[in-house]
């Protein structure tokens, strides 16, 4: 996947997946000299920084790929799958994971009723822990809030 040239939101993100995780790779195996650029080729990373930014994946899940893109040489959206690797992106999906959440931690949510406004962190670590990591905080954390909203009295 080539990245468009007027993108300059997508470059800036490669150049932060080259100067953090993909360099701490390549230090990691110092004999590799400058073959280190041979491991992960410019289209792929440009594939996986883009399904980041889409929220395909979320950062955390896309340093996971990365290694197993190193260490395999597959593309990034092979890697995901055979990971098991994937936003939980789809509405349903995050409010049942939230409802549970909510609903086996009644004291944080006693707290939250009470007034205690920072109880809604509580459960969108919750959630995200639920979720394996596989959730975007942007969407759980307005999701999670409106789900409490709604049992306030």
């Amino acid at each position: 996947t080539a990245v468009p040239s007027g993108d300059d939101g997508l470059a800036r993100a490669i150049t932060g997946w080259i100067a953090g995780p993909l360099f701490a790779l390549a230090n990691a195996e110092p004999s590799l000299g400058d073959a280190w650029t041979t491991k992960v080729p410019p289209a792929a990373l440009a594939e996986l920084a883009a399904m980041v930014d889409s929220g395909a994946l979320t950062r955390a899940n896309g340093k996971d790929v990365l290694a197993a893109m190193w260490a395999t040489g597959n593309a990034p959206g092979d890697v995901a799958a055979q990971l098991g690797l994937g936003a939980v992106r789809g509405d349903d999906e995050i409010a049942s994971i939230i409802e549970s959440v909510i609903d086996a931690n009644p004291k944080p949510l006693a707290d939250y009723l009470a007034g205690k406004d920072s109880a809604s962190a509580f459960f969108v670590g919750q959630v995200m822990r639920a979720a394996r990591g596989q959730a975007d905080a942007r969407a759980v954390r307005p999701a999670v809030e409106a789900a409490l909203a709604r049992r306030l009295p």
